[in-house]
């Protein structure tokens, strides 16, 4: 596929645990744990280390959510040929979306610093030769959908904001059909995303990094960043409004049911070894969901998360399922999770449209 190399204007030089929207230059490692290194030749912009991701105060309006079974946008590069996205199985596995997490703007994540053979993933954004190197690895594996860290330390810079518009424009060249902005409990954080997304380049969706199962926050903060995100007037390139997603881990029954009229999809963690393993992980999980929808009404969608961290690459001590997929692939994970949905009870009961994977780094580490 021809894509367009982005136009950087490079300008003189200016003067614990990460927070999980990515206010600092370190990155947000929160979904890869329930627990809390060739050089490039390119001109980069020089990190900015003194972002600050200080709260403002904002309407917490309650606001019906709207479910977005196809979730394409008018950048949408499918033709009549392909499968519909959002028919997703194990017969039409094209029909599922692909989604990776993608740290654009950071020195790291978790325990590993980066530099030296990792360097090509430290400081990505404007760098022309690290972006290209992200946009043929998202052609080669065919990811579709993006969720960007990061978002604090980028939009406080303007050299950072045309870059990222930039970038977002040769992502969709390359086959992306969704971009989601990923931030925490900061409002400040969520207002910046809205001005960029009026003013440089609309993002598809919007997805919360909280772990509020994790004291990372209360669960009331949590639903009041929903309803605070969720009453925005924002259109997204489809026309709609964004989608609002939310990764979770470990909840209770009566947190689905709370959040559900706030969300459109929920990335449901099953971090594991190998995928035969993933679908019983999470499977009461996805009930939980079922049980909500039917309760109120409601289409609510899950993602599957894989974290493809394991034993040589990890963010912190745990690993996952690097390996496996270095042995395997994605299109084997995805089927031999989606073989055992269609087998449950469930699977009448709840939609997976597609699959979500923790991270960019780890992926490039492991995928052959």
């Amino acid at each position: 596929m021809a894509r367009s190399l982005g136009i950087l204007v490079v300008l003189a030089a200016c003067g614990g645990t990460p927070p999980a929207d990515g206010t600092g230059t370190s990155d947000d490692s929160g979904t890869a744990s329930t627990t809390t290194a060739g050089a490039s030749t390119s001109t980069a912009v020089l990190p900015d280390t003194t972002a600050s991701d200080s709260e403002s105060t904002g309407s917490t309006v309650t606001s019906s959510s709207t479910s977005e079974s196809s979730s394409s946008s008018s950048d949408d590069t499918t033709t009549s040929s392909d499968p519909p996205k959002g028919d997703c199985g194990t017969a039409n596995l094209l029909g599922c979306y692909r989604g990776m997490y993608l740290s654009l703007y950071t020195d790291g994540t978790g325990q590993i610093e980066f530099g030296g053979e990792t360097e090509e993933h430290r400081f990505i954004l404007g760098d022309a030769g690290k972006e290209e190197i992200v946009l043929d690895f998202i052609e080669a594996n065919r990811i579709e959908s993006l969720a960007l860290y990061n978002m604090g330390t980028i939009l406080d810079d303007e050299r950072l904001q045309l870059a990222l518009a930039s970038f977002m424009t040769r992502a969709r060249e390359a086959g992306v059909l969704r971009i989601e902005a990923i931030s925490a409990t900061s409002t400040n954080t969520w207002d910046q995303i809205a001005e960029f997304h009026d003013a440089h380049a609309p993002f598809d969706g919007f997805v919360t990094e909280i772990e509020f199962w994790n004291d990372g926050a209360t669960f009331d903060e949590f639903i009041g960043i929903l309803e605070y995100v969720r009453a925005k007037p924002l259109v997204a390139p489809s026309g709609e409004a964004p989608t609002l997603s939310v990764y979770v881990g470990w909840l209770e029954p009566s947190e689905v049911e709370a959040m559900l009229p706030l969300i459109d999809r929920a990335y449901v963690h099953v971090y594991v070894d190998e995928a035969p393993q993933a679908f019983g992980y999470g499977e009461e999980r996805f009930e939980m969901f079922a049980d909500a929808n039917e309760a109120q009404g409601l289409d609510v969608e899950i993602w599957p998360i894989f974290s493809a961290e394991d034993h040589e690459w990890a963010a912190g001590s745990e690993t996952f399922m690097g390996e496996w997929l270095m042995a395997n692939g994605l299109d084997d994970a995805e089927l031999t999770l989606l073989g055992d949905f269609e087998a449950a009870p469930v699977y009448e009961r709840i939609e997976i449209s597609g699959f979500q994977y923790f991270s960019y780094f780890f992926l490039e580490r492991y995928l052959p």
